[in-house]
Parts: C-alpha cells; sequence; structure tokens
C-alpha cells in the first residue's frame, strides 16, 4: 500500500506544488492559478531514444517540435514514476530509463522545473512508434543540433533550451 504524502487531496491531477527557486515545494494549489499565475511547480520530461540514438520528437499544435513526452507532476508523485509512466502510455514501452537531469525553470518551460528522463527501444520500435510523419519524427543527435541552428523556430522554446543546454547530448 503506497503512502500519499497529501492525503486530503482526492484528484491530485487537478493541483500542483509550488516550489520555490531551489525546486523545494512550498504548498499545494489549483493546476489552473498555477499556471495562471507563472508560479513555480514541477513537470516531467521523457525523450525516447532508438538504439541507435536517435531521438523520438513530437509535434505539438501552436508550441513546434519537443521531446518525446511532456507532464505536469501531481503533487506527491515521484518523477521517475511519472516517466515510466508516460513511457508505458504513450510508447507502449517498458524499456530501459536513464535520468538526464533537471532543467532550470524558465519562460521555456512555463515555469517548471523539468526532471528529463531518457527511455530506450529498439530501432525497430521506435521506427514503428512513429505513427504519423506529421506528428512524430527521428532525429540524430547532429540533425537535432541543425534544426536548432538553422530552423529554430520549429522547435518549442522548451527543446531548444534543452539543446543549448546539453542535456540532450548523445549517449
Amino acid at each position: 500500500m503506497s503512502v500519499s504524502l497529501y492525503p486530503s487531496l482526492h484528484n491530485t491531477a487537478e493541483f500542483l506544488e509550488v516550489v520555490d527557486k531551489n525546486n523545494v515545494p512550498l504548498c499545494v494549489m489549483r493546476k489552473e492559478d498555477v499556471l495562471r499565475q507563472g508560479l513555480r511547480h514541477r513537470a516531467v520530461g521523457l525523450l525516447v531514444r532508438d538504439a541507435r540514438g536517435r531521438a523520438l520528437l513530437t509535434h505539438r499544435e501552436g508550441l513546434g517540435w519537443g521531446i518525446s513526452s511532456f507532464e505536469l507532476l501531481p503533487p506527491g508523485e515521484s518523477s521517475e514514476s511519472k516517466a515510466r509512466e508516460l513511457f508505458t502510455k504513450d510508447w507502449k514501452h517498458e524499456g530501459r530509463m536513464l535520468p538526464m537531469g533537471v532543467s532550470s525553470a524558465g519562460a521555456e518551460s512555463r515555469h517548471a522545473f523539468v526532471s528529463l528522463y531518457e527511455g530506450r527501444m529498439p530501432a525497430s520500435l521506435a521506427e514503428a512508434a512513429v505513427r504519423d510523419r506529421d506528428r512524430q519524427m527521428l532525429v540524430d543527435y547532429d540533425e537535432l543540433r541543425g534544426l536548432g541552428v538553422h530552423f529554430g523556430d520549429l522547435l518549442s522554446p522548451f527543446l531548444r533550451a534543452v539543446v543549448q543546454s546539453g542535456l540532450m547530448r548523445p549517449r
């Protein structure tokens, strides 16, 4: 049996933890209020890579090409468990997960500290995951850097920031 950090919250999906500039929790507030006020909070990003190191990018309307999966982190949930859930839910895979680091909270992430994870899957499964070529694509690191340099406006602000910070270097 798991013990909730917030036993009085019945639907944690409607809430976010507000954090300070050091990513330390301050309080729990309704998600819509946190986002409307631009308060710091937490999110999880999952970058799916195939065995050849290619990154699986997802196009999001109004934002551009971004990391494979992205979701706000409900109060009391670990970032690793959320990343595993995204890997299973979005990409139908339970492969190896590696932590990549935590990005700073800023305008490009809507003021979220984003815990980044890399999920690995075989190349054949990654290629099969590209179900809609207008919404998903596989790119190697050099292609991603080239997109950032020459077509940066096609990438989401968060992906541009992550590439520039060096968190997405190939392993």
